[in-house]
């Protein structure tokens, strides 16, 4: 069956439109796993009552010199 020129470019355009859909979609499927799995890695606060750990104060000096 021998197609027109203009129906042999919409269909051309049609399918350049939906190749770039596909590929934003695999971007955003991506991106999307990408934010989840990093959710999961961090780490969760357990209690948020819970007073914060203090360090304890260093004795050394700050210019890096060692007393003795």
């Amino acid at each position: 069956m021998v197609e027109s020129v203009g129906q042999w470019a919409w269909q051309g355009r049609a399918r350049w439109w939906l190749s770039v859909l596909r590929q934003v979609a695999g971007a955003a499927a991506a991106l999307a796993l990408i934010v989840v799995l990093l959710q999961l890695r961090a780490p969760r606060p357990t209690d948020p009552a819970a007073p914060v750990m203090q360090l304890p104060a260093v004795s050394a000096p700050m210019d890096g010199s060692v007393r003795g």
